[in-house]
């Protein structure tokens, strides 16, 4: 009888960047841990990072927020954590630059099909929840076959990420409107 592995293939990382936007929400920028480059990423994609505690090995996905341009070229993943969990919180508190995790090789069909798809997609995000988005957002910037509008709303100004590189995306590719509220209450809008 034949035996099939059914694991992605783990690849290590190095944290290279830790980005903590307040308590409990932190976003870090992951190089490879070894030699050999990081496994491409398509817009939209996730990848499933690993912990252990106490022998045991804990895997949980987390949405990429790199495009896949930052992955071929910079040699990077990033990716935002927000505290709500035993791997969770294990990376907010405990995990620093020069730290090693095991990740899984990118996944997930959240990702632009131009067979499928429309040349122009709308993206709606809250908070952390942003960050398939972006990805898809900076692939876009970056000459992908498709224009976006991306609609991101947060509840406290804090929970605002990726200011920078939401304003580096080109504009005649990507339409960006973000709003912030205060008690339900609409407090700003860029």
């Amino acid at each position: 009888m034949a035996t099939f592995d059914t694991k992605p293939p783990l690849q290590l990382l190095t944290v290279a960047e830790k980005r903590v936007h307040c308590p409990g929400l932190v976003t870090f920028v992951f190089r490879s841990g070894t030699d050999e480059p990081l496994a491409p990423a398509r817009a939209g994609q996730y990848i499933a990072l690993t912990g252990e505690f106490d022998g045991s090995r804990v895997t949980r996905a987390y949405t990429l927020a790199s495009s896949p341009r930052e992955t071929e070229k910079e040699g990077v993943y990033i990716v935002t954590v927000k505290k709500a969990g035993v791997l969770s919180g294990w990376l907010t508190d405990r995990t620093e630059v020069g730290g090693k995790v095991l990740a899984g090789v990118p996944l997930g069909d959240f990702v632009y099909d131009e067979e499928r798809d429309e040349s122009h997609i709308v993206g709606v995000a809250g908070g952390a929840g942003i960050t398939a988005l972006l990805s898809l957002a900076k692939a876009s910037s970056d000459g992908a076959p498709y224009t976006m509008t991306l609609f991101y709303a947060v509840d406290d100004s804090r929970e605002f990420l990726f200011d920078e590189e939401l304003a580096a995306l080109d504009p005649s590719r990507v339409k960006e409107n973000t709003e912030y509220f205060t008690n339900g209450r609409k407090a700003l809008y860029r």
